[in-house]
């Protein structure tokens, strides 16, 4: 069986030309750790657009075409995993999802390897992990 692999700690730090013209897109109910990530974000040349619920995530997926979405596994209405196949079963070209959750035991990175997901960040989410891992799902 597959497994999603935790964020190893960081090796490197990507330079800014790694992230160039990415669109990101950040599925985030919580106000602060939106606010955390932008920062962790802001100097990079990419594009970061945010959505609030799953509902408005896979809505502004179908808009925007993010290269890479950032989804918070715990929203109300529709949470991550929700989403995710939502997101999945959309004619577009598809983007890589990376699941952010406290969560980490075996059976939410099941569940998230189930719904459709590449890759897996813990919170609180670390600013070099974020980085490695934007990085490395940009490259693919």
């Amino acid at each position: 069986m597959t497994t999603i692999q935790p964020a190893p700690k960081a090796a490197f730090l990507p330079q800014p030309e790694a992230f160039d013209g990415l669109r990101v897109l950040l599925a985030e109910d919580n106000r602060t750790n939106r606010m955390l990530i932008r920062a962790f974000l802001s100097g990079l040349p990419l594009h970061l657009t945010c959505a609030h619920d799953g509902h408005e995530a896979v809505e502004k997926t179908a808009e925007i075409g993010p290269d890479i979405i950032l989804m918070d596994m715990s929203m109300p209405g529709m949470d991550g995993l929700e989403a995710t196949g939502a997101i999945r079963r959309l004619s577009l070209p598809q983007p890589r999802i990376i699941a952010l959750t406290a969560n980490t035991d075996e059976a939410h990175q099941t569940a998230c390897l189930a719904a459709g997901m590449d890759a897996f960040l813990a919170k609180p989410v670390q600013r070099d992990h974020l980085l490695q891992q934007l990085a490395t799902q940009a490259r693919r």
